[in-house]
């Protein structure tokens, strides 16, 4: 039988790489190649000579001459910027970022699929199965009171899952641990009028004091005002919440925000009187912020939802001071261990 034929290449050689190989094959073993053969040789015993060095250019000295000048001009408006208050040191600046990550930890333990948040807030404000719990405002009253007592469980179950959990941990590198200290700058437009009126700060803007009752505030102010109520609610679709904002989801977002953020108002009044030692029976609540009054209902229109999920307002008022109160004797109790 013929023999078989040769196998073919499995890639495409280079142009005269076929003679270059041949040429290799029938070269004798040991025999210097080409190349080889056309380099001097050296002497056995020759010691290789220190290289030296080559003398610099007018043109590098130049050159160099320029970087210098500037990072001397970068350090200088630096230093500048510094004193006149222009430039963030370090310290605020990784602040900033700390900050930002407690949010965005948040946001991500917050629209987790199968957590309790998410599922509630879903259906019951922003799902299209979700009722409409602003018929709870009209005056007079449109429902008949079966249809008001299922309205109002489904509105109550909503407040009652507000977040109340130390997710953020209790040691002394995490972020919470450094937001209740004092000597912190935060960013601009982060305070509300209520919570600068309860706080302490220096001429440069920096919390000077922070009290057990003010670091309890910056706690619920995160957990339930910045990383739920500006944020998820308010902006639901810029934080993926939803694809596309109803209507109907629109309205309920606004009256559950209203509701979450009077809890919060009357938490503020009540830390501010424990924080001034005065014995007071009366807490007086402070207003809307006037950054969040567009957005939000106001006392007068929620008058009627106020009465009947008073029972869910207390309780969840009442759950967020005995979380906050645990929470920063542990945050306290981390800066001595």
């Amino acid at each position: 039988p013929p023999p078989p034929p040769p196998p073919q290449p499995m890639f495409m050689p280079m142009p005269g790489f076929e003679s270059f190989m041949q040429q290799q094959q029938q070269r004798p073993p040991g025999t210097p190649s080409r190349s080889d053969r056309d380099q001097p040789k050296k002497p056995a015993d020759a010691t290789p000579k220190p290289a030296t060095p080559a003398k610099e250019s007018p043109k590098g000295l130049r050159r160099k001459l320029r970087r210098l000048a500037y990072t001397a001009f970068f350090l200088a408006s630096l230093n500048r910027l510094t004193n006149e208050n222009k430039f963030r040191p370090r310290f605020d600046f990784l602040f900033d970022v700390r900050l930002k990550e407690m949010l965005e930890t948040l946001h991500r333990i917050y629209k987790t699929p199968d957590g309790p948040l998410y599922s509630v807030t879903f259906a019951t404000v922003m799902g299209d199965e979700a009722m409409e719990l602003t018929e709870l405002m009209n005056v007079p009253k449109t429902l008949s009171k079966d249809e008001e007592r299922v309205v109002a469980q489904e509105l109550a179950y909503c407040i009652e899952n507000t977040p109340t959990k130390g997710i953020l941990g209790t040691h002394r590198k995490s972020g919470v641990f450094e937001m209740i200290r004092s000597g912190n700058l935060f960013p601009k437009g982060y305070f509300y009028d209520m919570e600068k009126n309860a706080m302490e700060f220096d001429d440069e803007g920096r919390t000077s004091r922070v009290t057990d009752c003010n670091a309890r505030m910056l706690l619920i102010g995160l957990f339930l005002m910045r990383a739920l109520v500006e944020t998820l609610y308010l902006k639901t679709e810029h934080y993926g919440m939803v694809v596309e904002t109803t209507q109907k989801a629109e309205r309920n977002i606004r009256l559950v925000s209203t509701l979450l953020t009077y809890i919060y108002r009357k938490v503020v009044g009540q830390l501010v009187v424990m924080d001034q030692g005065t014995k007071k029976a009366r807490v007086s609540i402070p207003d809307v912020p006037s950054e969040l009054s567009g957005v939000m209902h106001t006392d007068q229109e929620i008058r009627p939802v106020i009465r009947v999920v008073k029972k869910s307002l207390d309780y969840a008022n009442n759950l967020l001071m005995h979380w906050s109160e645990e929470y920063v004797k542990r945050l306290r109790g981390a800066g001595f261990t």
